[in-house]
């Protein structure tokens, strides 16, 4: 068939290759549908954004339509758990199976993939419509793997450590033997997740007895779950890390659409414990999922959002209209408009009714910033892995409810300016550099639990890529930490010094 709009399509498709940033930003957002400024429109030497169902299955089915050397192309629909919900709470699969049996009907050259777990699978099958049903061509359990395939998942996750051995191991999965497997897994099967769980394990056991003097025959220790502060310990790396990648890939907050930043905003405010929020809030409005509304901690205040990058200023116009109906009609008793850039065009109309309405009685304007996005989105990524089922920390499996506790405790959201805008937290002192400083030596210690000081020095200087942090203030910290028995020390001279925890002292 044809290709859809050819202009418009293969105009983004130049635009998308082009060395401009600038213009290649703009073309992604336009092919996310996003309501794009009329100037943007101009640049990309375009008239419209993608408006109605019919134009962006259109552009979706171009693709297939000029990959003829290149089919299939691949449409992976992962952690479905964190999608949208219907009204008894079950998780919106009929509108996600249409969607798959609209491109399955309509177009070729598309391999479509969902990924669901077994027990979401039978709890959800039968939301959904049998035709819907009937367009699934195949479906594929993942099974759990035999000792041939554990072996060689662990020797491919130890073969860089027994590359800088010397003498290099007997075996592949050296210190891991094989009558360990057989005593861990008698039926000669299991997950691939508790493989490398044990795999750890065997590590930690394996360097403990090397940092105890190698006494005795080398025993892996009984698998026992930490206790709360060293998990604690372990998920502040981990939101370091994901924070780092969040930081790396996320440049601009118009990367998300306005609906994904109203769930990622509503995921962490459940977290600081708020309650009664409610999606939509602008109920029967274009703008219904980019808003929500809660009930405020303290005044017990309804407060309603509004959350919208949009750049074409027209729908600004018709946001602002929806805005003002809301508050007009006392749907909530404070409104706030969540949007980074300033509205600067004040000969429009859509700028008469914004200062009229946000003025900061009691109703204002809140501009976001970037740091605060990245920290939404990387609470969010913790949220979907916990929901699927997929959050762990030193090979143990925690739950939604786990990760709020970790968050809570570590305070983590407080560092978020948003939430002080919101006035749903007070703002925090920020933590001075040497506490900063000690806390990451102390969290790289019990997430590893015994290591050499150098390594130590070379994690703690990756993760917090400070220029003002250097070898002789961590080993300064590590000192301190020693003197507090939190960490205990071994070793002469710097080459031969090894750092360890010390549990119970915290």
């Amino acid at each position: 068939s044809s290709i859809h709009n050819p202009d418009y399509f293969f105009g983004i498709l130049y635009n998308l290759i082009n060395s401009d940033p600038e213009l290649q930003e703009l073309a992604c957002q336009w092919l996310r549908g996003d309501d794009l400024s009329d100037e943007s429109l101009k640049l990309l030497g375009i008239k419209n954004a993608i408006s109605t169902e019919t134009d962006a299955c259109e552009t979706l089915f171009n693709f297939s339509r000029i990959a003829t050397e290149t089919f299939p192309i691949v449409l992976c629909f992962d952690q479905v758990q964190s999608c949208a919900r219907l009204p008894d709470g079950k998780i919106d699969l009929p509108t996600l199976m249409g969607s798959i049996s609209k491109i399955h009907d309509e177009t070729y050259n598309f391999l479509v993939l969902l990924s669901v777990s077994s027990n979401s699978w039978k709890e959800n099958q039968y939301t959904i419509d049998v035709c819907h049903i009937d367009r699934i061509d195949s479906y594929v359990n993942l099974k759990p793997i035999k000792t041939p395939q554990i072996e060689a998942l662990l020797a491919a996750r130890l073969g860089f450590l027994h590359h800088q051995a010397k003498p290099k191991p007997s075996s592949p999965i050296y210190p891991i033997t094989a009558d360990m497997l057989e005593d861990e897994f008698p039926r000669g099967r299991t997950t691939t997740r508790e493989a490398l769980a044990f795999g750890r394990d065997v590590i930690q056991s394996y360097k403990k007895w090397l940092f105890g003097g190698k006494q005795g025959e080398f025993k892996v220790e009984e698998r026992v779950k930490p206790e709360f502060d060293t998990t604690l310990a372990k998920f502040k790396n981990e939101w370091n890390e994901k924070l780092k990648k969040s930081q790396a890939t996320v440049k601009r907050i118009q990367r998300f659409s306005s609906p994904e930043l109203i769930q990622m905003l509503k995921e962490a405010l459940g977290c600081l414990g708020i309650t009664e929020i409610q999606t939509p809030f602008l109920t029967k409005t274009t703008f219904s999922s980019y808003s929500l509304s809660y009930c405020h901690p303290q005044t017990r205040q309804k407060v309603g959002i509004l959350w919208t990058e949009d750049q074409n200023m027209r729908n600004f116009y018709y946001a602002m209209e929806a805005c003002r109906k809301a508050i007009e009609s006392q749907s909530c008793d404070v409104f706030y408009l969540l949007r980074e850039q300033e509205v600067e065009r004040k000969a429009t109309k859509g700028y008469k009714t914004y200062s009229q309405l946000f003025n900061g009685k009691p109703h204002r304007h809140i501009q976001t910033r970037l740091p605060e996005i990245q920290y939404l989105h990387t609470y969010y990524e913790f949220t979907k892995e916990a929901r699927e089922g997929d959050f762990t920390l030193g090979g143990w499996l925690y739950s939604v409810k786990d990760l709020k506790s970790f968050v809570k405790e570590a305070e983590i959201l407080n560092q978020c300016l948003l939430f002080f805008d919101l006035k749903v937290i007070e703002k925090t002192i920020d933590v001075l550099p040497k506490d900063k400083l000690k806390s990451c030596v102390y969290n790289c210690v019990v997430d590893q639990q015994w290591m050499s000081q150098n390594t130590l020095i070379q994690q703690v200087l990756g993760k917090l890529k400070d220029p003002s942090v250097d070898a002789g203030k961590i080993e300064q910290a590590i000192e301190e930490l020693s003197t507090e028995n939190k960490i205990s020390i071994t070793g002469n001279s710097a080459l031969e010094k090894f750092v360890a925890w010390v549990p119970g002292k915290h």
